[in-house]
């Protein structure tokens, strides 16, 4: 799927490849309010990248204190996701927002440079 660009030209989503505990990482950096679009957006991304029951169950993902147990076994398996420019928006607004109050940890370090750094 393409979307216009302010200047009307066609731009192809980006791709990502995300593992389990990215996918997880990243849900939890979204706002869970805000107004209604930014709210739409949010959700459109959520919808997509949150791991179902079944997935849940087929890799092995358990919470455990300070985050998630997965089968080591699933460890390096990756998730491809598009994203369009309006939720990359989003996602980097978010990952700036959780820097701005030093909410950067080892677990979200590196989609934070996935998505902020490397944009």
């Amino acid at each position: 799927m393409t979307e216009p660009t302010p200047d009307g030209a066609v731009q192809d989503p980006k791709v990502y490849n995300l593992t389990i505990k990215e996918r997880m990482y990243l849900l939890q950096a979204l706002p869970p309010s805000g107004n209604y679009a930014d709210v739409c957006v949010v959700k459109g991304i959520a919808d997509r990248v949150d791991m179902k029951d079944e997935e849940s169950k087929k890799y092995g993902i358990k919470p455990v204190q300070g985050g998630l147990s997965t089968n080591p076994e699933f460890d390096g398996l990756t998730f491809e996701y598009s994203f369009s420019e309006k939720e990359l928006g989003s996602i980097k607004k978010a990952f700036e927002q959780m820097e701005s109050v030093a909410q950067i940890n080892v677990g979200n370090a590196n989609l934070y440079k996935m998505f902020v750094v490397e944009g």
